[in-house]
């Protein structure tokens, strides 16, 4: 059996190109540690990206790896709307596969779900 698979999507770093985004101009930073957070960012998705090639999950059926990064994906075309700035449509495996598993009935579920 394979080991289980997680690449590191932390939501910490991957807001950061967000936030970044946002501040930078007005601070009058530089956009090194903007690229470089978008750039990791980019990384993760390409290898999400190329571990789904040929499957429709992160390990061939539904498992935890996959529900681990549905969130992590779905918040940064979602709540960062960094579709654009990540050039999100490029990682067409990835778009697949947030769609097969935002449409499954547990998650749609779990979305409806108000804030506290």
């Amino acid at each position: 059996m394979p080991a289980p698979y997680q690449p590191t999507l932390d939501a910490r770093v991957n807001g950061r190109p967000v936030r970044l985004s946002d501040h930078a101009p007005l601070a009058g930073r530089s956009s090194r540690p903007l690229q470089h957070y978008v750039n990791e960012s980019k990384r993760l998705l390409g290898v999400l990206d190329r571990r789904l090639d040929g499957r429709d999950w992160v390990m061939f059926e539904y498992s935890i790896a996959d529900i681990s990064m549905l969130g992590w994906v779905r918040n940064l075309i979602t709540f960062y709307e960094a579709r654009e700035l990540f050039r999100f449509d490029g990682f067409g495996n990835v778009v697949a596969w947030l769609e097969r598993g935002l449409a499954r009935p547990a998650v749609q579920r779990g979305l409806a779900i108000p804030a506290a």
